[in-house]
């Protein structure tokens, strides 16, 4: 799961590990975050969802870093500034979507109790890059095995289900 996101978002699988610890403990989860960093990243490229440019909102937030987490950093940063909850949500809108609605308290927090929460999160959860890909890869051998088990069960009804029809 972790590598899959890791694909999508830009961000390293272990940062993951700890956002995904930061994202339940301010009660969202780790797809409504992916989901948030898909518009997010296409943020960061100077279009949002709509069309519209977001280079003048970022930049006036201070939002510079083109990494996608040091950018996420940044914009935590300005948003748990923010005294007008407004505009504040208007803003988590226009850069991450709707899914941005789920991530209100998650990125409201600021950079020192957010990056707290992932060191913690990366030191109880434990994925690593490598680690992420072994099992994305054992994953695609169950899945292959599965097939294979299917195949076989039906090259077996094929030959046996028209005989025992043929009982009957």
């Amino acid at each position: 799961e972790l590598l899959k996101i890791s694909q999508k978002t830009g961000i390293a699988v272990e940062n993951l590990s700890g956002l995904r610890y930061a994202a339940e403990q301010t009660e969202t989860s780790i797809e409504s975050f992916s989901e948030g960093m898909k518009f997010f990243n296409r943020a960061l490229s100077g279009v949002s969802e709509e069309g519209k440019d977001t280079t003048q909102t970022l930049k006036a937030l201070g939002v510079t870093s083109k990494d996608p987490y040091e950018a996420l950093l940044q914009m935590v940063d300005a948003l748990s500034l923010m005294q007008d909850v407004t505009m504040r949500n208007t803003i988590i809108l226009e850069l991450f979507g709707r899914a941005g609605l789920d991530l209100v308290n998650m990125l409201t927090l600021n950079r020192g109790a957010i990056t707290e929460l992932v060191k913690k999160g990366r030191e109880l959860d434990g994925w690593t890059q490598e680690g992420a890909k072994a099992a994305d890869e054992f994953g695609d051998h169950i899945s292959t095995l599965t097939t294979n088990v299917r195949g076989l069960v039906h090259t077996i009804g094929n030959e046996l289900i028209p005989r025992l029809n043929y009982l009957f």
